[in-house]
Protein backbone atom coordinates (compact mmCIF):
# COMPACT_ATOMS: atom_id res chain seq x y z
CA UNK A 1 0.00 0.00 0.00
CA UNK A 2 2.89 2.48 0.60
CA UNK A 3 4.39 2.13 -2.93
CA UNK A 4 1.17 1.24 -5.09
CA UNK A 5 1.24 4.83 -6.75
CA UNK A 6 5.10 5.42 -6.70
CA UNK A 7 5.69 6.76 -10.43
CA UNK A 8 8.85 5.60 -10.84
CA UNK A 9 7.32 1.77 -10.21
CA UNK A 10 5.00 2.74 -12.65
CA UNK A 11 7.19 4.61 -15.14
CA UNK A 12 10.29 2.32 -14.96
CA UNK A 13 8.38 -1.06 -14.96
CA UNK A 14 4.89 -1.16 -15.25
CA UNK A 15 4.23 1.24 -18.20
CA UNK A 16 6.59 -1.01 -20.30
CA UNK A 17 4.77 -4.05 -19.76
CA UNK A 18 1.15 -2.60 -21.31
CA UNK A 19 2.21 -4.96 -24.66
CA UNK A 20 1.77 -8.17 -21.89
CA UNK A 21 -1.11 -7.09 -20.31
CA UNK A 22 -2.60 -10.59 -21.28
CA UNK A 23 0.32 -12.23 -19.23
CA UNK A 24 0.40 -9.62 -16.67
CA UNK A 25 -0.95 -9.98 -13.17
CA UNK A 26 -0.78 -6.94 -10.43
CA UNK A 27 -0.42 -8.14 -6.56
CA UNK A 28 -1.19 -5.82 -4.02
CA UNK A 29 0.40 -6.97 -1.09
CA UNK A 30 0.14 -5.99 2.73
CA UNK A 31 -3.35 -5.47 2.94
CA UNK A 32 -3.14 -6.45 6.52
CA UNK A 33 -2.38 -3.10 7.02
CA UNK A 34 -5.41 -1.73 6.04
CA UNK A 35 -8.84 -1.79 6.61
CA UNK A 36 -11.45 -3.46 4.38
CA UNK A 37 -13.03 -0.19 3.47
CA UNK A 38 -9.18 1.19 2.53
CA UNK A 39 -8.39 -1.85 0.49
CA UNK A 40 -11.00 -1.11 -1.57
CA UNK A 41 -10.22 2.41 -1.90
CA UNK A 42 -6.50 1.08 -2.47
CA UNK A 43 -7.46 -1.32 -5.18
CA UNK A 44 -9.96 1.10 -7.23
CA UNK A 45 -7.28 3.64 -7.14
CA UNK A 46 -4.65 1.34 -8.32
CA UNK A 47 -6.38 0.02 -11.30
CA UNK A 48 -7.12 3.72 -12.34
CA UNK A 49 -3.57 3.90 -12.15
CA UNK A 50 -2.75 0.66 -14.20
CA UNK A 51 -5.35 1.87 -17.10
CA UNK A 52 -3.20 5.34 -17.55
CA UNK A 53 -0.15 2.77 -17.61
CA UNK A 54 -2.18 0.93 -20.74
CA UNK A 55 -2.99 -2.35 -18.66
CA UNK A 56 -6.57 -2.44 -18.43
CA UNK A 57 -8.54 -5.38 -17.26
CA UNK A 58 -5.75 -7.04 -15.76
CA UNK A 59 -6.02 -9.03 -12.80
CA UNK A 60 -5.39 -7.04 -9.11
CA UNK A 61 -5.43 -9.63 -6.34
CA UNK A 62 -5.35 -7.91 -2.79
CA UNK A 63 -3.26 -10.18 -0.65
CA UNK A 64 -1.41 -10.68 2.45
CA UNK A 65 1.34 -13.10 3.22
CA UNK A 66 1.25 -12.54 7.31
CA UNK A 67 -2.83 -14.00 6.87
CA UNK A 68 -3.00 -15.65 4.11
CA UNK A 69 -5.76 -13.34 2.38
CA UNK A 70 -5.79 -13.94 -1.32
CA UNK A 71 -2.86 -16.25 -0.92
CA UNK A 72 -5.43 -18.96 -2.77
CA UNK A 73 -6.13 -16.97 -5.43
CA UNK A 74 -2.96 -15.92 -6.14
CA UNK A 75 -2.49 -19.63 -6.68
CA UNK A 76 -5.08 -20.65 -8.45
CA UNK A 77 -4.30 -17.77 -11.21
CA UNK A 78 -0.55 -19.05 -11.11
CA UNK A 79 -1.80 -22.89 -11.49
CA UNK A 80 -4.20 -22.13 -14.60
CA UNK A 81 -1.35 -19.97 -16.37
CA UNK A 82 0.90 -22.86 -16.02
CA UNK A 83 -1.56 -25.73 -17.06
CA UNK A 84 -2.55 -23.31 -20.40
CA UNK A 85 1.51 -23.00 -21.34
CA UNK A 86 1.95 -26.37 -21.09
CA UNK A 87 -1.25 -27.57 -22.64
CA UNK A 88 0.21 -24.76 -25.77
CA UNK A 89 3.31 -26.47 -25.31
CA UNK A 90 2.56 -30.05 -25.78
CA UNK A 91 -0.20 -29.29 -28.51
CA UNK A 92 2.77 -27.53 -30.60
CA UNK A 93 5.14 -30.46 -29.67
CA UNK A 94 2.28 -32.99 -31.12
CA UNK A 95 1.99 -30.78 -34.00
CA UNK A 96 5.74 -31.02 -34.66
CA UNK A 97 5.86 -34.95 -33.70
CA UNK A 98 3.49 -35.28 -36.10
CA UNK A 99 5.12 -32.70 -38.94
CA UNK A 100 8.06 -34.85 -38.55
CA UNK A 101 6.62 -38.28 -38.95
CA UNK A 102 5.17 -37.31 -42.27
CA UNK A 103 8.73 -35.67 -43.25
CA UNK A 104 10.45 -39.14 -42.14
CA UNK A 105 7.70 -41.27 -44.17
CA UNK A 106 8.43 -38.93 -46.99
CA UNK A 107 12.22 -39.85 -46.63
CA UNK A 108 11.82 -43.61 -46.67
CA UNK A 109 12.95 -45.76 -43.98
CA UNK A 110 15.85 -47.22 -45.89
CA UNK A 111 19.26 -45.57 -45.48
CA UNK A 112 21.21 -44.62 -48.70
CA UNK A 113 23.82 -46.90 -49.70
CA UNK A 114 26.19 -44.27 -50.34
CA UNK A 115 29.25 -44.68 -52.44
CA UNK A 116 31.14 -47.92 -52.34
CA UNK A 117 34.81 -48.89 -52.65
CA UNK A 118 33.88 -50.79 -55.98
CA UNK A 119 31.84 -48.11 -56.91
CA UNK A 120 34.89 -45.43 -57.11
CA UNK A 121 37.54 -48.22 -58.60
CA UNK A 122 35.29 -48.42 -61.98
CA UNK A 123 34.55 -44.67 -61.66
CA UNK A 124 38.02 -43.78 -61.87
CA UNK A 125 38.95 -46.72 -64.01
CA UNK A 126 36.64 -45.28 -66.99
CA UNK A 127 38.17 -41.45 -66.34
CA UNK A 128 41.18 -43.05 -66.91
CA UNK A 129 40.88 -44.84 -69.85
CA UNK A 130 38.84 -41.42 -71.02
CA UNK A 131 41.49 -39.11 -69.72
CA UNK A 132 44.16 -41.36 -72.13
CA UNK A 133 46.43 -42.71 -69.23
CA UNK A 134 47.34 -45.54 -70.91
CA UNK A 135 48.61 -42.87 -73.94
CA UNK A 136 50.22 -41.27 -71.85
CA UNK A 137 51.72 -44.34 -70.14
CA UNK A 138 53.04 -46.10 -73.13
CA UNK A 139 54.07 -42.71 -74.39
CA UNK A 140 56.59 -42.40 -71.47
CA UNK A 141 58.31 -45.48 -71.92
CA UNK A 142 58.65 -45.48 -75.41
CA UNK A 143 60.64 -41.80 -74.94
CA UNK A 144 62.04 -43.52 -71.96
CA UNK A 145 63.49 -46.08 -74.53
CA UNK A 146 64.43 -43.66 -77.54
CA UNK A 147 66.39 -41.55 -74.88
CA UNK A 148 68.41 -44.80 -73.32
CA UNK A 149 69.44 -45.52 -76.87
CA UNK A 150 70.49 -42.06 -78.12
CA UNK A 151 72.46 -42.01 -74.54
CA UNK A 152 73.47 -45.55 -74.18
CA UNK A 153 73.59 -47.32 -78.09
CA UNK A 154 76.87 -47.65 -80.45
CA UNK A 155 78.05 -44.54 -81.26
CA UNK A 156 77.62 -44.70 -84.79
CA UNK A 157 73.60 -45.21 -84.59
CA UNK A 158 72.59 -42.87 -81.98
CA UNK A 159 71.93 -40.50 -84.39
CA UNK A 160 69.28 -42.51 -85.88
CA UNK A 161 67.78 -43.04 -82.29
CA UNK A 162 67.83 -38.77 -82.00
CA UNK A 163 65.98 -38.86 -85.62
CA UNK A 164 62.75 -40.94 -84.42
CA UNK A 165 60.00 -38.17 -82.91
CA UNK A 166 59.58 -38.41 -79.17
CA UNK A 167 56.53 -39.63 -78.46
CA UNK A 168 56.08 -37.94 -75.11
CA UNK A 169 56.48 -34.75 -76.97
CA UNK A 170 54.24 -34.48 -79.06
CA UNK A 171 51.70 -35.02 -76.49
CA UNK A 172 52.84 -31.99 -74.70
CA UNK A 173 51.96 -33.36 -71.06
CA UNK A 174 54.66 -32.48 -67.87
CA UNK A 175 55.61 -28.98 -69.06
CA UNK A 176 57.56 -27.06 -66.57
CA UNK A 177 57.33 -23.88 -64.52
CA UNK A 178 53.57 -23.60 -66.54
CA UNK A 179 50.44 -22.61 -64.40
CA UNK A 180 48.83 -25.71 -64.23
CA UNK A 181 45.46 -24.04 -64.78
CA UNK A 182 47.26 -22.73 -68.29
CA UNK A 183 48.54 -26.38 -69.51
CA UNK A 184 46.83 -28.44 -72.36
CA UNK A 185 47.90 -31.24 -73.79
CA UNK A 186 48.00 -33.09 -77.46
CA UNK A 187 46.17 -36.06 -75.78
CA UNK A 188 43.62 -37.80 -78.55
CA UNK A 189 40.27 -37.38 -77.69
CA UNK A 190 38.66 -39.93 -76.34
CA UNK A 191 36.75 -42.23 -78.54
CA UNK A 192 32.72 -42.58 -78.19
CA UNK A 193 33.36 -45.96 -76.45
CA UNK A 194 35.34 -44.26 -74.25
CA UNK A 195 33.11 -41.31 -73.15
CA UNK A 196 29.87 -43.55 -73.16
CA UNK A 197 31.80 -45.80 -70.96
CA UNK A 198 32.91 -42.51 -68.31
CA UNK A 199 29.35 -41.24 -68.66
CA UNK A 200 27.80 -44.34 -67.64
CA UNK A 201 30.45 -44.57 -64.82
CA UNK A 202 29.41 -41.39 -63.28
CA UNK A 203 25.44 -42.81 -63.86
CA UNK A 204 25.96 -45.71 -61.92
CA UNK A 205 27.98 -43.94 -59.09
CA UNK A 206 24.98 -41.96 -59.05
CA UNK A 207 22.33 -44.44 -58.99
CA UNK A 208 24.29 -46.49 -56.48
CA UNK A 209 25.09 -43.76 -53.57
CA UNK A 210 21.06 -43.31 -54.46
CA UNK A 211 19.96 -46.59 -54.20
CA UNK A 212 16.89 -46.93 -51.19
CA UNK A 213 16.62 -42.95 -51.24
CA UNK A 214 13.54 -41.42 -51.61
CA UNK A 215 12.21 -40.17 -55.27
CA UNK A 216 13.09 -36.56 -54.91
CA UNK A 217 16.66 -37.03 -53.48
CA UNK A 218 17.36 -40.12 -56.47
CA UNK A 219 16.71 -36.88 -58.42
CA UNK A 220 18.99 -34.35 -56.49
CA UNK A 221 21.97 -37.17 -56.38
CA UNK A 222 22.24 -38.00 -59.31
CA UNK A 223 22.13 -34.51 -60.72
CA UNK A 224 25.34 -34.12 -58.49
CA UNK A 225 26.84 -36.61 -60.17
CA UNK A 226 25.57 -35.64 -63.77
CA UNK A 227 26.59 -32.15 -63.31
CA UNK A 228 30.46 -33.16 -63.54
CA UNK A 229 29.86 -34.82 -66.82
CA UNK A 230 30.73 -31.60 -68.65
CA UNK A 231 33.63 -30.15 -66.55
CA UNK A 232 35.56 -33.42 -66.57
CA UNK A 233 36.91 -33.44 -69.53
CA UNK A 234 38.75 -30.12 -68.92
CA UNK A 235 39.45 -30.49 -65.18
CA UNK A 236 41.08 -34.50 -66.39
CA UNK A 237 43.17 -32.56 -68.77
CA UNK A 238 44.68 -30.26 -66.49
CA UNK A 239 45.45 -32.69 -64.26
CA UNK A 240 47.19 -34.93 -66.05
CA UNK A 241 49.42 -32.05 -67.41
CA UNK A 242 49.89 -30.73 -63.93
CA UNK A 243 51.52 -34.08 -63.28
CA UNK A 244 55.11 -34.47 -62.64
CA UNK A 245 56.12 -37.83 -64.92
CA UNK A 246 59.82 -37.04 -64.01
CA UNK A 247 60.27 -38.08 -67.70
CA UNK A 248 63.49 -36.33 -68.32
CA UNK A 249 65.03 -37.69 -65.25
CA UNK A 250 68.38 -39.37 -66.91
CA UNK A 251 69.63 -42.44 -65.08
CA UNK A 252 73.13 -42.53 -64.12
CA UNK A 253 73.78 -45.61 -65.50
CA UNK A 254 73.20 -43.95 -68.84
CA UNK A 255 76.30 -42.08 -68.50
CA UNK A 256 78.40 -44.75 -67.61
CA UNK A 257 77.47 -47.01 -70.14
CA UNK A 258 77.45 -43.86 -73.00
CA UNK A 259 81.67 -43.45 -71.87
CA UNK A 260 81.98 -46.91 -71.79
CA UNK A 261 80.69 -47.37 -75.65
CA UNK A 262 81.88 -44.53 -76.49
CA UNK A 263 86.12 -45.88 -75.27
CA UNK A 264 85.07 -49.11 -76.91
CA UNK A 265 84.26 -47.18 -80.43
CA UNK A 266 87.83 -45.28 -79.75
CA UNK A 267 89.55 -48.45 -79.43
CA UNK A 268 87.57 -50.12 -82.49
CA UNK A 269 88.78 -46.79 -84.99
CA UNK A 270 92.30 -47.14 -83.23
CA UNK A 271 92.54 -50.71 -84.09
CA UNK A 272 91.01 -49.96 -87.80
CA UNK A 273 93.75 -47.29 -88.40
CA UNK A 274 96.69 -49.02 -87.49
CA UNK A 275 95.43 -52.22 -89.37
CA UNK A 276 94.92 -49.51 -92.24
CA UNK A 277 98.57 -48.04 -91.47
CA UNK A 278 100.04 -51.67 -91.73
CA UNK A 279 98.20 -52.66 -94.74
CA UNK A 280 99.45 -49.27 -96.15
CA UNK A 281 103.04 -50.11 -95.20
CA UNK A 282 103.20 -53.48 -96.82
CA UNK A 283 101.41 -52.00 -99.63
CA UNK A 284 104.39 -49.41 -99.91
CA UNK A 285 106.74 -52.24 -99.35
CA UNK A 286 108.34 -50.14 -96.44
CA UNK A 287 110.09 -51.97 -93.84
CA UNK A 288 108.06 -53.96 -91.58
CA UNK A 289 106.97 -52.02 -88.34
CA UNK A 290 106.99 -54.58 -85.34
CA UNK A 291 103.30 -55.29 -84.44
CA UNK A 292 102.38 -56.29 -80.63
CA UNK A 293 100.14 -59.03 -79.92
CA UNK A 294 98.18 -60.49 -77.11
CA UNK A 295 98.91 -64.23 -77.41
CA UNK A 296 98.44 -65.21 -80.57
CA UNK A 297 96.43 -61.95 -82.05
CA UNK A 298 97.81 -58.67 -83.17
CA UNK A 299 96.47 -56.04 -80.54
CA UNK A 300 95.19 -53.62 -83.55
CA UNK A 301 93.41 -56.37 -84.56
CA UNK A 302 92.26 -56.82 -81.03
CA UNK A 303 91.39 -53.63 -80.31
CA UNK A 304 88.93 -53.71 -83.44
CA UNK A 305 87.09 -56.86 -83.06
CA UNK A 306 87.45 -56.38 -79.53
CA UNK A 307 85.87 -53.03 -79.63
CA UNK A 308 83.03 -53.81 -82.09
CA UNK A 309 82.09 -56.86 -80.12
CA UNK A 310 81.92 -55.40 -76.84
CA UNK A 311 79.89 -52.34 -78.12
CA UNK A 312 77.58 -54.95 -79.56
CA UNK A 313 77.12 -56.81 -76.64
CA UNK A 314 76.69 -54.24 -74.17
CA UNK A 315 74.26 -52.52 -76.87
CA UNK A 316 72.18 -55.75 -76.71
CA UNK A 317 72.35 -55.73 -72.75
CA UNK A 318 71.61 -52.18 -72.89
CA UNK A 319 68.55 -52.27 -75.23
CA UNK A 320 67.45 -55.35 -72.39
CA UNK A 321 67.70 -52.70 -69.29
CA UNK A 322 66.48 -49.89 -71.45
CA UNK A 323 63.54 -52.44 -72.01
CA UNK A 324 62.84 -52.74 -68.12
CA UNK A 325 63.48 -49.40 -67.41
CA UNK A 326 60.77 -48.38 -69.91
CA UNK A 327 58.56 -50.75 -68.50
CA UNK A 328 58.99 -49.56 -65.02
CA UNK A 329 58.16 -45.88 -65.88
CA UNK A 330 55.57 -46.42 -67.77
CA UNK A 331 53.82 -48.51 -64.68
CA UNK A 332 55.05 -45.67 -62.30
CA UNK A 333 53.28 -43.24 -64.78
CA UNK A 334 50.34 -44.79 -65.01
CA UNK A 335 49.83 -44.79 -60.96
CA UNK A 336 50.61 -41.49 -60.60
CA UNK A 337 48.21 -40.39 -64.03
CA UNK A 338 45.59 -42.61 -61.95
CA UNK A 339 45.79 -40.78 -58.51
CA UNK A 340 45.53 -37.74 -60.46
CA UNK A 341 42.47 -38.83 -62.09
CA UNK A 342 41.42 -40.24 -58.88
CA UNK A 343 41.71 -37.20 -57.14
CA UNK A 344 39.96 -35.20 -59.58
CA UNK A 345 37.22 -38.04 -59.39
CA UNK A 346 36.94 -37.18 -56.02
CA UNK A 347 36.42 -33.80 -56.34
CA UNK A 348 34.70 -32.98 -59.11
CA UNK A 349 32.26 -35.92 -58.81
CA UNK A 350 31.80 -38.21 -56.03
CA UNK A 351 32.31 -35.21 -53.20
CA UNK A 352 29.03 -33.29 -54.93
CA UNK A 353 27.24 -36.61 -54.28
CA UNK A 354 28.66 -37.31 -51.16
CA UNK A 355 27.24 -34.34 -49.96
CA UNK A 356 23.67 -34.49 -51.36
CA UNK A 357 24.09 -38.05 -49.27
CA UNK A 358 25.21 -36.34 -46.17
CA UNK A 359 22.27 -34.12 -46.36
CA UNK A 360 19.86 -36.76 -46.36
CA UNK A 361 21.07 -37.94 -43.37
CA UNK A 362 21.34 -35.05 -42.08
CA UNK A 363 18.07 -34.60 -42.64
CA UNK A 364 16.59 -37.76 -41.09
CA UNK A 365 18.76 -37.28 -38.53
CA UNK A 366 16.60 -33.96 -37.41
CA UNK A 367 13.52 -35.19 -38.24
CA UNK A 368 13.76 -38.23 -35.64
CA UNK A 369 14.83 -35.60 -33.00
CA UNK A 370 11.99 -33.69 -33.87
CA UNK A 371 9.56 -36.78 -34.01
CA UNK A 372 10.75 -38.15 -30.29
Amino acid sequence: PQKYADAAVHNRYLKRLSSHGAVTVVVLNQIDRLTPADVKACVDDLERLLREDGLTGIPIVPMSAVTGAGVDEFIEILRGAVATRRASDDRVAADVSAAAGELLDATGRGEPAGIQQEDRRRLVDALADAAGVEAVAEAVGSSYRRRARAATGWPITRWLAKLRPDPLRRLRVSKKDVDAKLLRTSIPAPTPIQRARAESAIRALGDAAAKKAPQPWVASIRAAAGSAADRLPDELDQAIAATDLSADKRPRWWILVGALQWLLFTAMVAGALWLVALAAVGWLRLPEVPTPEVGMVPVPTLLLLGGALLGMVIGMITRVAARTGALRRSIMTRRKLREAVATKADEVVIAPVTKEVERLTSFRTAAKVAKD
